[in-house]
Formats: C-alpha cells, sequence, structure tokens
C-alpha cells in the first residue's frame, strides 16, 4: 500500500484538477483546448477567496474563522460512506466523524505521513467553506462559466461544469492552511474504504 502512496504523493494538483475535469458530468461537451484555461481560473478563484478570508480575519485559525462567519458547525456520525461532509444551505457545515477518523487510521497504518485527525477536519472543514462561498458568492468564476449543451433554433441549455467548483474548493484549502490537504489521497481512502476495487480503478486512472 505504501508503494501505491508514494505514487499518488507524486501526482501534481493539476494533473489531479485534469482527472477531475474528466470525470464531471458534461466531460464530453468541454472543449479540450480550454482544459489548462478552466483549471488555471477555477484556482485562481480558490486562492483569491482563501487570501481574502486570511486577510479580513487575520491569518486566524480556520475554526475561529468559521465562528465568525457565523456558520453552524456538525460533527456527527453517518451510516452512508464516501463522504467526509457536506454544505447545507443556507449555512450549516456537517463533518462525518467516522470518514475523518477512517481516513486518519488509514494515514496512520498505511503511510509515512503524519497527519492529525484535528488536521484531517480542517481540510473537510476548508473544503466546504468554499462551497458555502460559492453558495454565497454567484458571480464567481465558477459559478457564471458554462458551457453550450445544445441548440436547436433560437433555444440554447448551457450549463455550469460542476467540477470546477471542486477544484477551486481544494485550491482554496491549500491556500487557507497553507499546507497541503492531500486532497487525492483523501479520496482515494474514500474509495478504498467502499469499494477496493473502484480504488483500485482511481488509482490506476490518476498515475496512468
Amino acid at each position: 500500500m505504501k508503494d501505491e502512496i508514494t505514487k499518488l504523493l507524486n501526482i501534481s494538483d493539476y494533473d489531479y484538477y485534469k482527472y477531475l475535469l474528466n470525470q464531471d458530468p458534461i466531460k464530453n461537451k468541454i472543449d479540450k483546448n480550454k482544459i489548462d484555461y478552466l483549471i488555471s481560473e477555477s484556482v485562481k478563484c480558490g486562492e483569491d477567496e482563501g487570501d481574502k478570508l486570511l486577510k479580513k480575519y487575520n491569518n486566524q485559525d480556520i475554526f475561529k474563522i468559521v465562528k465568525e462567519m457565523n456558520l453552524d458547525i456538525s460533527f456527527t456520525h453517518s451510516s452512508e460512506t464516501g463522504y467526509y461532509g457536506y454544505f447545507e444551505e443556507p449555512n450549516k457545515i456537517v463533518i462525518y466523524n467516522n470518514s475523518v477518523e477512517e481516513a486518519y487510521e488509514f494515514f496512520k497504518s498505511e503511510t509515512d505521513i503524519l497527519i492529525s485527525k484535528e488536521y484531517i477536519e480542517r481540510v473537510v472543514l476548508a473544503h466546504e467553506l468554499f462551497h458555502y462561498i460559492e453558495y454565497k458568492k454567484p458571480d464567481l468564476f465558477i459559478n457564471t462559466y458554462k458551457i453550450k449543451l445544445w441548440s436547436v433554433l433560437k433555444y440554447t441549455r448551457k450549463s455550469n461544469i460542476a467540477y470546477l467548483g471542486e477544484i477551486a474548493a481544494m485550491a482554496f484549502a491549500n491556500k487557507l492552511l497553507g499546507k497541503d490537504t492531500y486532497s487525492h489521497i483523501l479520496d482515494y481512502i474514500l474509495l478504498y474504504n467502499l469499494d477496493k476495487n473502484q480504488a483500485d480503478i482511481f488509482f490506476q486512472e490518476i498515475t496512468n
């Protein structure tokens, strides 16, 4: 297992973002020539929002920032698998204790990465905090950029690219926490605990 984790650690953020766009529900409609642009603008979106919060709240710990923003944080156990938490409109963030604990135990037993359970909580919180910002700010690039799905006569259907928000959230978390958030490894752990075959497919796709 440590060999797999070592290979995942060698995956750059950019390559993981490319992989995510290739998982988007409307991936076949995305212009391949715009991949670099979409990633760059989404990362910039996330980093800019992270910079704004750090400046506004004087580089405080993320839990203090969220408290000052009057967001409701709930820690709970869930029978669901495949999630670390979620943002619920209008201002609630839920973090699944069991998923965080499972990720922590995986890091401890299967990797040489020294990481605390509290840090994983901060990563999840930062990610979901961005989704709150995404909800509150409809003018963000990730919300305004749309691609055409189809056009018939004068009727045109356009859609957002869902995974731009995930890319921005990861960049936001990196900026807010100031170091590697191991996003792709956390995603791998979720899959591994859910379905080892799916985790292997994920590993093969992202490393090849």
